[in-house]
């Protein structure tokens, strides 16, 4: 399984491993870690997932099989990439479009949700010392960890959908870079 593979066999690994969080919620945690400057090991890395995904086994060496490991590792590395390089696409490990709108708009919340959670754990200090256009970046995610659907209006709704799913995306690559001037790069830009 490659790292952003498909949502559905993120949540089939997720569900073997009796995780109590979704695809969206653990690639949000991993997201938010690394934009608060987190660079974890290999070790690092597995224990906070196990620790995030609240598994029944949280022994390192029994908790996760070898494809649970290649996968988290694999996600790690393709995140942190897509991250770092902003000529790249970060792609959010979301539910496919056959998926309800409500199910897609619950998995992008806990994307957000996720995002925020990892970002506290990194150890960010507090919204004073951060530029105001990142301050106003964290308070949009924490609404849109929020969201709900309004059924009416389906087609609007699907719109505005695809606008917030983009809307993301590109405040987590503005929080990444402003956050890690030094480990982001922008074309053009010489580090």
């Amino acid at each position: 399984m490659t790292a952003l593979a498909l949502y559905d066999e993120w949540a089939d690994l997720l569900l073997k491993l009796q995780a109590i969080v979704s695809p969206a919620e653990l690639q949000g945690m991993l997201c938010g870690r690394l934009s608060g400057g987190q660079r974890l090991s290999p070790t690092e890395w597995l224990r906070a997932a196990i620790e995030f995904m609240d598994l029944v086994d949280s022994d390192l060496e029994t908790a996760l099989d070898e494809e649970s490991r290649a996968a988290l590792s694999a996600l790690y590395e393709e995140c942190l990439a897509n991250l770092s390089d902003y000529s790249r696409s970060l792609n959010l490990l979301l539910p496919p479009d056959e998926v309800t709108l409500r199910q897609r708009i619950d998995a992008l919340a806990g994307w957000c949700e996720g995002f925020l959670h990892g970002l506290g754990a990194s150890g960010l200090e507090g919204s004073s010392q951060l530029p105001p256009d990142v301050v106003e970046a964290l308070r949009d995610l924490a609404q849109i960890s929020q969201a709900t659907l309004d059924e009416e209006e389906l087609e609007e709704n699907e719109f505005y959908y695809t606008e917030l799913v983009e809307y993301v995306r590109v405040a987590v690559l503005t929080l990444f870079t402003e956050l890690n001037p030094a480990s982001s790069t922008m074309p053009g830009q010489v580090h």
